[in-house]
């Protein structure tokens, strides 16, 4: 099983997702340095939140699993017929 990106900005994804990181982490150490006035940073460390999110779905919408099973089978249809 082997993991490969499909799409050229995969790895685009993970420069913006750590750039949403490092703008979550500096934005919550303010708040926690000036928390009396962080309503509006309460805000938009959410907004910060729902956007690295998407990254992330991006990340694993671009992910696909590869597993390559190349063994012949044999198929066979069993019906069974009751009558009353």
């Amino acid at each position: 099983m082997g993991l490969l990106p499909t799409e050229g900005k995969f790895f685009d994804y993970f420069e913006q997702l750590s750039e949403k990181i490092e703008e979550g982490g500096l934005l919550f150490s303010t708040i926690l340095d000036e928390f009396a006035t962080s309503e509006g940073r309460l805000t938009r460390i959410k907004e910060i939140e729902k956007e690295a999110d998407k990254i992330t779905l991006g990340i694993y919408q671009n992910i696909v699993f590869c597993d390559f099973d190349a063994r012949p089978r044999e198929r066979s249809v069993v019906v069974q017929v009751m009558g009353v």
